[in-house]
């Protein structure tokens, strides 16, 4: 099964190759008939890639197939064309077709595991009995046959789906619980930085100006620099690479640490920004300390060493007398004064 996948990759090039000689040759044209044609061979040939690592499933329906079309065949008798309902084969057919569409989408966005083979396994006994009621339709059993009926009415298809639906639940509760920090960073994917994947400075300036025009929320907002003290010795004894991955960690390790409604940023090199929300000027002096505390407990792995990290810190909290600007100003001087007394 998994040479057929190799196969079909080659006819699908093959086949864009020869679409691409016999395309349109008006000069208006030409370019985006070929983009589109290349577009749909990548995203089709993705597609298939990602069924691979699942090719057994898809090797067992149709083993599961092919035995219940040769016992319908030998036990039955096929049926004159005049007692077709073609009512009941295109809604049965299509049902059957659905289902199988339904497991080839969850076979290409998932990974191996529990989860996934409770759906391919109950997909594939549901398609085996929507099938069956197919082929009734096309061969008739003797009225001794009992499976066929027991086949279209079993439920438990529909149970490890449901099994599946839950165990699923469970899991997309964890992940919500991650991906709700995230959730007002996605939401302007043209401000964030492209390595480490959090919003940049530009997103960080349009954020304070947004809270300095409400002047309640603006007086309970909260402005941390944190920077990685030893991170230009590491950048230049490991190289550039190491150096982004150190700096993917801290942010995943900050977000990680920050309450949900609070802002992460990056400013530049190994300088975070984090906007603390609604919080008093003790409350934001005692989250700036557990967030340097989480960071500086931590052995990050750096070209295969562990590292244990030293951060300085700059905080400052909003007022009504001074501006974004002024804010980030005086975090900034924050940090300069708490790096020259740790030096």
């Amino acid at each position: 099964m998994a040479e057929l996948f190799g196969l079909f990759s080659y006819f699908l090039h093959f086949a864009l190759l020869i679409c691409l000689r016999f395309a349109p040759k008006r000069a208006c044209e030409e370019v985006t008939v070929a983009d589109a044609l290349i577009r749909i061979y990548y995203q089709v040939s993705a597609f298939f890639s990602a069924l691979r690592p699942h090719w057994h499933w898809l090797l067992l329906l149709l083993l599961l197939l092919s035995v219940q079309f040769a016992l319908n065949s030998y036990i039955g008798e096929f049926k004159q064309a005049w007692e077709w309902d073609w009512v009941d084969i295109v809604g049965e057919g299509l049902s059957a077709l659905m289902v199988f569409c339904w497991l080839l989408l969850i076979l290409s966005v998932r990974t191996k595991g529990r989860v996934t083979h409770l759906f391919a396994l109950g997909l594939i006994l549901l398609d085996i009995a929507l099938v069956q009621d197919l082929l009734d339709e096309f061969i008739r059993l003797p009225e001794n046959i009992q499976w066929d009926s027991v086949l279209e009415a079993s439920p438990v298809g529909l149970l490890l789906i449901t099994a599946a639906f839950w165990c699923w639940r469970r899991e997309q509760q964890t992940t919500n619980l991650y991906l709700g920090k995230r959730q007002h960073i996605f939401s302007q994917p043209n401000d964030l930085d492209k390595s480490l994947h959090i919003p940049d400075l530009a997103y960080l300036k349009q954020n304070l100006i947004k809270r300095a025009a409400n002047l309640a929320q603006w007086q309970h907002t909260g402005l941390l620099f944190i920077e990685v003290r030893q991170f230009n010795h590491l950048l230049h004894q490991h190289g550039a690479k190491h150096g982004n991955q150190l700096l993917l960690k801290v942010s995943e390790l900050l977000l990680l640490s920050l309450r949900a409604n609070d802002l992460l940023c990056h400013y530049a090199a190994a300088r975070f920004v984090v906007v603390f929300s609604d919080v008093r000027p003790e409350q934001a002096r005692q989250l700036a300390a557990e967030l340097q505390q989480n960071i500086e407990s931590f052995s990050l792995p750096v070209a295969g060493e562990a590292c244990r990290l030293t951060i300085d810190s700059g905080l400052a909290l909003a007022s009504s007398a001074n501006s974004s600007q002024s804010l980030l100003n005086q975090a900034l001087d924050d940090l300069a004064k708490n790096k020259q007394s740790n030096d």
